[in-house]
């Protein structure tokens, strides 16, 4: 088994075979929290003092786009007992419960006060989920949420937590052949960082490398004058979460923070992304990344910088402040925030088309969250209409819309850039896509 495969495995700890027994009832797909009220008279019936520790799905079928599940596993801890159970549960009832196999993360209690599984599952869709559901096949969703606490000693224990793995198969093997893990903080959702590192009295005119305990390099800098005191680098899983539904980036960003925060600077950074990363933004020209910076409370700057494919890397180069980062491309539609804008981007998401480039059709994902107007349609550079593929009321949930590379009348389009605009109500988003003959 790969180190993917092992990865996957050991962030799957309630990924189990429901041992049925002999009910044949079909199980009622609903959030955890809507389950929860079936396993907890249960869980006290087995011990009074019984406390949840963890909640998760289980392998078949996972954890659907819209946060439900078939089956949710609670696992309950019971100190006076000593002894942890499961117990199974769905929308209407308890299907089962045993004594759990292996061991748990922590037996520390998460309560009632975690995120559920809905609002999980709209922030990991809108950071990258979904995309990675658009360019694989057989895709299954795994969730649970704990205490972290014996996590690698570069991130933050003590943290209640949901980790939310996607993971893709292969029809002939067991093995996954694509993980996308993210990790939030249960209360509030708040992505938490895949690594934090800081460096003390950074001195002038030298390299800091930034490297994490895998000994990957994150960031470098080099400050040409006024160093703060000291230097602290986050870097983060998937797309940032305020960002809007026709954003595309890197699925990493960093916060960096200087101390104290009104010293003055001017340093070159180097920020460091994975092949995986880039291969799930949905971009297609790595060496045209740049950097973008964002502040709190106000929209994305393009800072530039250049990129350098071999080493998944983007120098700038005259920063003055930190704050935020991510990698996007400007000519791909680059990171953008409006945050006065109508549009309610957790009611309507727009996916990249796939494939792209394409020759001789391609199919277009949208998804909606309550029903509506909508059209999509298809322009060219000119703004001139190509053809209009949705026009009409369309329901709640997902929609695979196919292309064939033709104008209104049936005659084939030229190769070239064309973009696709979803409109809804007062959404709209733009994406472009690339027909290759």
């Amino acid at each position: 088994m790969n180190h993917k495969s092992l990865k996957f495995l050991a962030i799957c700890l309630v990924s189990l075979t429901i041992p049925f027994t002999g009910n044949a009832q079909q199980p009622v797909a609903t959030t955890a929290k809507d389950a929860l009220q079936f396993a907890e008279p249960a869980a006290k019936n087995w011990a009074a003092d019984a406390a949840l520790v963890l909640v998760g799905t289980v392998l078949e079928p996972g954890m659907f786009a819209d946060g439900r599940a078939d089956i949710w596993n609670f696992v309950f801890y019971s100190a006076a007992k000593d002894s942890a159970r499961n117990f199974f549960a769905d929308a209407t009832r308890l299907i089962n419960q045993e004594a759990p196999g292996g061991s748990l993360p922590s037996m520390q209690t998460i309560g009632t006060n975690w995120l559920d599984t809905d609002a999980v599952a709209r922030i990991t869709e809108r950071r990258g989920g979904g995309q990675f559901r658009g360019v694989h096949q057989n895709v299954k969703v795994l969730a649970a949420v704990s205490f972290n606490s014996s996590q690698p000693p570069d991130t933050r224990p003590g943290e209640k937590i949901w980790v939310v793995a996607y993971a893709a198969f292969a029809d002939t093997s067991p093995d996954p052949i694509a993980i996308l893990r993210f990790e939030l903080a249960a209360g509030s959702g708040a992505p938490i960082p895949l690594t934090r590192i800081v460096q003390n009295a950074p001195p002038v005119g030298e390299d800091i490398e930034f490297v994490d305990h895998r000994n990957q390099t994150l960031a470098v800098l080099n400050f040409a004058s006024g160093p703060p005191d000291s230097v602290a680098v986050e870097a983060f899983p998937g797309i940032l979460p305020d960002t809007t539904q026709s954003d595309k980036a890197v699925n990493r960003f960093y916060n960096i923070t200087a101390y104290s925060q009104n010293a003055n600077f001017e340093a070159t950074l180097t920020l460091h992304y994975t092949q995986e990363e880039f291969d799930a933004s949905g971009l297609s020209n790595e060496s045209a990344l740049k950097l973008y910076r964002k502040k709190e409370g106000e929209d994305w700057q393009l800072q530039g910088g250049t990129a350098d494919p071999i080493s998944n890397s983007v120098t700038v180069t005259g920063v003055t402040e930190f704050s935020t980062w991510a990698f996007a491309n400007p000519d791909d539609l680059p990171l953008k925030v409006d945050e006065k804008a109508g549009p309610h981007p957790e009611d309507f998401t727009l996916w990249q088309n796939y494939p792209n480039p394409f020759n001789p059709g391609t199919t277009i994902r949208f998804e909606t969250h309550r029903p509506g107007e909508v059209t999509l349609a298809i322009y060219n550079l000119r703004g001139q209409l190509v053809r209009t593929l949705v026009s009409g009321e369309v329901a709640t949930g997902h929609h695979n819309i196919a292309w064939d590379g033709s104008d209104s009348r049936g005659a084939k389009v030229a190769s070239g850039i064309y973009i696709y605009r979803l409109k809804a109500q007062d959404f709209e988003v733009n994406r472009k896509l690339v027909l290759a003959r």
